[in-house]
């Protein structure tokens, strides 16, 4: 009887585990790229209007996501400029402020400042998202 010597099956076998060893480790590395960096938080979709009536300026959510309270608004009028958050100083009704939340038909009236005659620049920054939500100039 003769014995047969053959390696064939073998370097067969180790070829194909170090392509799938090599295939795993650039899958790996790619995975690793790019999910280490933070995806960009989304504005919220939000439709606000604002009006000035009887020398108050009025800001009005008409539709889509509510926004917290933390939500700044930024007036400036004239010359002179303020940065109020929803929550502060009874801008919105106690009943609006039950759920947490500005939501759709509550109202912001801001009367600290006389814009009769001014123009008036309202920017309203979801803080949660950091992102501008409405820019706008009234008169």
């Amino acid at each position: 009887m003769k014995k047969i010597n053959s390696n064939n099956a073998v370097t067969e076998i180790i070829g194909t585990i170090l392509l799938l060893a090599i295939a795993i480790a650039l899958f790996s590395i790619v995975h690793f790229i790019v999910f280490s960096y933070p995806f960009p938080n989304i504005a919220p979709s939000v439709s606000i209007v604002g009006t000035i009536e009887e020398g108050k300026i009025i800001i009005e959510h008409h539709g889509g996501v509510p926004l917290s309270l933390d939500t700044e608004i930024h007036f400036r009028i004239g010359s002179e400029s303020d940065i109020i958050t929803i929550s502060g100083d009874n801008y919105l009704s106690s009943e609006a402020k039950d759920d947490l939340r500005w939501g759709i038909g509550e109202k912001i009236i801001y009367q600290d400042i006389d814009p009769t005659g001014e123009n008036v620049e309202i920017i309203v920054v979801d803080v949660e998202s950091n992102s501008v939500v409405m820019r706008s100039t009234l008169q």
